[in-house]
């Protein structure tokens, strides 16, 4: 799982993940770790993705976690239900805010 080639930069802008999130993602750990150095919240594009997988998830957690401590919110907007079920159940959601699709 490649992310994309945009980089994030201008305040506001979100990170679109892709419709599935599993493996080392690494990449994108790093990428987030980029936006939040250039901006004040951290904006993640569900709209696409329909799964992410448990160890993905879990990566996740203490990155969340750490920019939260930082006073960087992250926001995952649009998952699914279910994915929006995994980040509360690998820890993800107290330290981020989950805006599930409507």
């Amino acid at each position: 799982m490649a992310p994309a080639p945009a980089s994030p930069g201008a305040q506001g802008e979100g990170i679109e993940l892709p419709a599935e999130v599993a493996g080392p993602i690494v990449e994108w750990l790093q990428r987030i770790e980029l936006a939040a150095a250039l901006q004040d919240r951290i904006t993640l594009d569900c709209t696409r993705t329909t799964r992410i997988d448990v160890a993905a998830a879990g990566a996740l957690r203490p990155l969340a976690e750490r920019l939260a401590t930082a006073g960087k919110p992250v926001e995952f907007r649009h998952p699914t239900a279910l994915v929006s079920a995994l980040l509360d159940a690998t820890g993800v959601s107290p330290h981020a805010k989950v805006l599930e699709r409507s």
